[in-house]
């Protein structure tokens, strides 16, 4: 199973994704400076092989659904 941890703040939302039956980080992110003049989503993902792949995008996104529905 996985479990999804969200920690949400005024200008930011940082999750990670868990597999539950060992612990393992599978991905996480951060939305930071929601509302701004820019934002940033910078979202990784841990792959078994130990390599981890990093997304960044930069926009404009004025709420924090904007942010993961545009990202």
């Amino acid at each position: 199973m996985k479990v999804v941890v969200i920690n949400s703040g005024s200008s930011s939302v940082k999750y990670e994704v868990f597999e539950s039956s060992n612990l393992s980080v599978l991905s996480s992110g951060l939305l930071e400076r929601i509302g701004e003049s820019e934002s940033q989503h910078t979202h990784r993902i841990y792959e078994s092989s130990g390599t981890v792949r990093e997304t960044v995008r930069r926009g404009r996104w004025p709420t924090m659904r904007k942010g993961f529905v545009s990202s």
